[in-house]
């Protein structure tokens, strides 16, 4: 029962949190975007070399 209520209180902490910091937030939020979007744009160059390696020979 202890932990539980501890659990809680740290729950209830942590989403005031978040709402007293909407922009800390909305940072985390374009940082994982940026971060996503470089992967897939890497991912995308990445065949793009391979299939030009293809056409060239």
């Amino acid at each position: 029962m202890c932990c539980s209520t501890s659990l809680l209180l740290s729950l209830s902490q942590e989403k005031e949190d978040r709402e007293s910091d909407p922009r800390g937030m909305k940072e985390n939020r374009d940082r994982e975007r940026r971060r996503r979007h470089a992967k897939t744009r890497g991912i995308w160059r990445h065949l793009l070399h391979k299939q030009e390696a293809k056409n060239v020979f």
